[in-house]
């Protein structure tokens, strides 16, 4: 009796067991079909993955439309007590301030003194800067309007009797690299009496091409089998941007432009074009014209493309040449699996 009943426990185990493998289990045949579709599964989520935008970081200047203004990162400094800096809410391009450094009517200014605020940055990720200024002295030459990279003058203005408005100025600094200090200066080349002066910097911004996705290399020649570049830029208010790129015969190549926490990134491929200097416009609220316009422009950048860069083989075709290989590929595993 006992061994009767183990039996039929054995046989009802046994046949729960191929119950259970006819349910759970997936024939061969079934795998082989499979595979073509778990392939190209593998594909798009690799390309969704190279092709994703990088995380956002600190900015390179920090406070650029002096919004807020704290030491660190800007510290401001003076070599005669007439001077003076502080945030002013009285002109402004972005926001509601600017940096203000002035001296008050009747003051003496002796020879070669000056006031400043400045911040340390890191040149390695910077190609162009661009910044508002607004100037004026009562006396003609007696002040002048420094941009100063550690102790380079990269951009200088004598300070006109007339008020006058400085937009859009825009200074290649490509050439610097390592942490310099980033200088707005007022500065009195030769004794200055009876002075007053009233000078004001707002809405800086970088704007710059690099060879790679992160922004972390800046470049400036792109040469045989560098036939992409990808731009970005910091300080961007909201708004809608288009990046327009045009070639050395100033022809609209591509647009493109991606606004991302007042961050703004663009790319362009190289697939055709004529050799030579490029330009990166950003022009807010229209599409970029078919031939190089800056006149409208947020800010520039431009950058070299020799005639290696630019591919034989243009990319569209590339592209087209790969989908067909993959749908060949796919055709290809489908009868093998079919016939497995």
């Amino acid at each position: 009796m006992t061994f009767y009943l183990a039996r039929i426990g054995y046989r009802t185990v046994w046949h729960d067991m191929k119950q259970y493998r006819r349910l759970v289990c997936v024939r061969r045949s079934h795998l082989k079909k499979l595979a073509p579709i778990a392939m190209l599964f593998i594909m798009l989520v690799f390309m969704l993955l190279t092709f994703a935008t990088p995380a956002s970081a600190i900015w390179v200047i920090q406070q650029p439309s002096f919004e807020v203004v704290t030491d660190p990162p800007w510290a401001y400094s003076e070599s005669d007590t007439d001077f003076t800096g502080t945030r002013s809410p009285d002109w402004s391009t972005q926001g509601d301030y600017s940096y203000l450094l002035s001296c008050p009517a009747g003051s003496t200014i002796t020879t070669k003194k000056l006031c400043q605020i400045q911040q340390s940055v890191d040149f390695n990720k910077l190609d162009t800067i661009s910044f508002d200024a607004k100037l004026y002295s009562i006396v003609a030459g007696q002040f002048e309007a420094r941009v100063i990279v550690g102790s380079t003058t990269v951009w200088s203005k004598v300070c006109p009797t007339t008020t006058a408005e400085y937009i859009r100025q825009e200074v290649d600094v490509s050439a610097y690299t390592g942490t310099q200090n980033l200088i707005f200066q007022i500065y009195a080349p030769a004794r200055a009496t009876s002075a007053t002066t009233t000078n004001y910097f707002d809405n800086i911004k970088t704007w710059g091409s690099f060879s790679d996705l992160a922004h972390n290399t800046v470049h400036n020649d792109f040469t045989t089998g560098e036939n992409h570049v990808y731009m970005y830029g910091e300080n961007f208010e909201s708004g809608t941007y288009h990046v327009g790129f045009y070639d050395a015969g100033d022809y609209k190549i591509c647009s493109d432009g991606t606004l991302t926490t007042n961050t703004l990134a663009a790319e362009c491929e190289f697939t055709h074009g004529i050799p030579g200097t490029w330009h990166a416009v950003v022009y807010e609220g229209e599409t970029p014209p078919a031939t190089y316009d800056p006149t409208n422009r947020v800010v520039e950048d431009s950058f070299t493309v020799q005639s290696g860069a630019i591919p034989e083989f243009p990319a569209v075709i590339a592209a087209i040449a790969v989908c067909m290989l993959c749908a060949f590929a796919y055709v290809v595993m489908r009868r093998w699996a079919e016939r497995g």
